[in-house]
């Protein structure tokens, strides 16, 4: 009955298998006619109208409600990935190179991702993208809610002893409701790299990083040391060139861009000039006293922390 009917069946519900029906009516031993009314019940007469055939009056649409897609397993709407930011801190590998000038970059980089996920203090860095990687999912601080409104124009805020209760503002206007409450936390996906490829060659594991993980360069941030700035100095700026630096120059050779940002840390000595051998100077492990102020609470390894948090803000 079905092989003599085939072709009208696919005819009219070509876009569907009739290999179920037929195996439901083999394995159960079911009356072809008994099968053909299963397979009419089960699906509708309208389905098998092509798309350019308008389906009867009162026939409801088959196509897909408009909305967020839904998870099969939750039947809840899946959530957007958190934005990604990529952190990257220029030193050279190895235990001969473990505190030197050179790694100020690796020594930032390790004392962020520490601050940023205190639950682990000794937070492991796993060996990928030619480096040493690891993730922390961030979650930025609410912004800061504002008490009133400012007065008219004139009005300053209140001075400190002024006697003014504290958040407000001279000349507030009444009636007017403060800001609303702040939404649900916000998450930023910061990813941590440490390239194992040597200095000179530290865009190549970042390279490495961008095939696997899509960042733009305007979403990376560089920290390494700099020898034109005097020691505990540290220098912000949203893009520029190497500026003499190999490291930042390889960067830039595989990036193809300079809008990246960057965070330079001083260590030109305290006479104010170079010294002679400079690749000598910078693998050099740095003085106990030298160590001493970088490690200090609100020292220079602290301030580089904060101001790479405040860029991820």
């Amino acid at each position: 009955f079905f092989r003599s009917n085939r072709v009208f069946f696919l005819r009219s519900f070509g876009h569907l298998s009739m290999r179920s029906v037929l195996l439901r009516c083999t394995t159960t031993r079911m009356d072809p006619f008994e099968a053909l009314r299963y397979f009419w019940r089960s699906v509708p007469v309208w389905a098998g109208f092509s798309s350019t055939t308008e389906a009867p009056a009162g026939a409801p649409s088959l196509q897909p409600p408009a909305g967020p897609s839904l998870s099969a397993s939750q039947g809840k709407a899946s959530p957007e990935p958190p934005p990604v930011r990529l952190i990257v801190g220029l030193g050279n590998p190895g235990k001969n190179f473990v505190d030197t000038r050179h790694n100020l970059g690796f020594m930032v980089v390790e004392r962020l991702a520490a601050k940023l996920d205190p639950s682990e203090p000794k937070r492991g860095f796993q060996k990928a993208f030619k480096g040493l990687h690891c993730t922390v999912d961030y979650v930025l601080p609410p912004p800061r809610k504002r008490k009133a409104v400012p007065g008219p124009k004139g009005t300053e805020a209140p001075e400190v002893g002024s006697g003014q209760p504290p958040g407000e503002v001279k000349g507030a206007v009444e009636g007017v409701p403060p800001s609303e409450e702040p939404g649900p936390p916000r998450i930023v996906r910061v990813h941590f790299l440490m390239p194992e490829t040597y200095m000179n060659v530290s865009g190549n594991a970042l390279d490495s990083f961008r095939a696997k993980v899509p960042v733009k360069p305007e979403q990376i941030l560089v920290i390494c040391d700099e020898i034109a700035l005097p020691f505990e100095k540290v220098k912000f700026k949203k893009n520029g060139s190497s500026g003499g630096h190999k490291g930042l120059a390889s960067v830039e050779s595989y990036l193809r861009s300079r809008n990246y940002a960057r965070l330079r840390l001083g260590i030109l000595p305290a006479t104010g000039v170079p010294p002679k051998d400079l690749a000598k100077f910078v693998l050099q492990r740095f003085s106990p006293p030298e160590m001493k102020r970088l490690q200090e609470p609100s020292g220079v390894l602290d301030t580089a922390a904060a101001m790479a948090e405040d860029w991820l803000r």
